[in-house]
């Protein structure tokens, strides 16, 4: 049986890898020079931890939405409502900013309920990244059941800003949200946060100050180009969902052009 969880987490990991998240939102639009304003000010003073209503005007530029901890309404029989949440950004020397989520409130000390997973995140990782917690199988009926649905959607997108806040504004190095309530609506509240700034470190390897691992998918490099016969393309940067469309057009190139194009006699197209 462990071996074969060894596998079945070896083929999950390799799907994940393939994920290319853009490095712009398709979710939300977010005011991202209002918070590097924020954050700018901070650290002129200087400073290291933003004030409560800092972190409350820059959550507020996600569309990350603050108040007061919710009334406390009876738990209706099969509500997928979870309590306290946990959401974050913590700072790996390595790796760079890794997106934390789990229990919250006094829970998040001691439960070891908790995933982890780098930045940067789209929808489909984040909810993977929820899936490692047992606060998961509130959903497991997601596919069925709109309550379900909806409240894990309204998680993944909290995760998802929070890794898009560590791709536009490097100089955020932690954020704790803790608690967070989700509704059943879908509406997210946070009632506590804290965010630390700092400068950014020039790493060797990585794209100016950028402290991320994982390069997002440059979604600013996409094109429609229309040629002089009026037809027209949409051009992008190869993604890994690319990869059949590849093969397929390798597969109709002579043999001399690929050898022109690799500069190696290519037979066989793979993943790898």
């Amino acid at each position: 049986m462990r071996a074969f969880m060894y596998v079945a987490r070896y083929s999950e990991a390799k799907k994940l890898l393939m994920a290319n998240p853009p490095s712009f939102p398709a979710d939300f639009t977010p005011h991202t020079e209002v918070a590097r304003a924020i954050v700018a000010n901070v650290l002129a003073e200087p400073r290291t931890w933003l004030e409560t209503s800092e972190c409350r005007d820059v959550l507020a530029t996600y569309d990350i939405a603050t108040g007061p901890v919710p009334s406390t309404i009876p738990r209706k029989a099969g509500s997928k409502v979870p309590g306290a949440l946990f959401a974050g950004l913590a700072d790996n020397p390595i790796f760079g900013p890794v997106v934390v989520f789990g229990l919250g409130g006094s829970a998040v000390d001691f439960a070891d309920d908790y995933g982890l997973d780098l930045a940067p995140l789209d929808l489909n990782l984040a909810e993977a990244l929820i899936e490692r917690t047992r606060i998961s199988r509130l959903f497991r009926d997601a596919d069925e059941n709109e309550q379900s649905r909806r409240i894990r959607h309204a998680i993944a997108l909290v995760l998802v800003k929070l890794a898009q806040l560590a791709v536009e504004i490097p100089e955020i190095r932690e954020i704790d949200l803790n608690p967070f309530y989700v509704d059943e609506g879908g509406n997210v509240t946070v009632t506590d946060m804290r965010i630390a700034a700092a400068p950014p470190n020039i790493v060797p390897g990585r794209l100016a100050t950028s402290r991320l691992a994982i390069r997002p998918y440059p979604k600013e490099w996409e094109r429609s180009l229309e040629l002089k016969d009026g037809r027209r393309f949409f051009v992008h940067p190869v993604r890994p969902d690319d990869e059949d469309s590849l093969k397929a057009f390798f597969e109709t190139v002579s043999a001399e052009d690929l050898r022109l194009r690799f500069f190696a006699p290519v037979r066989d197209f793979s993943s790898a």
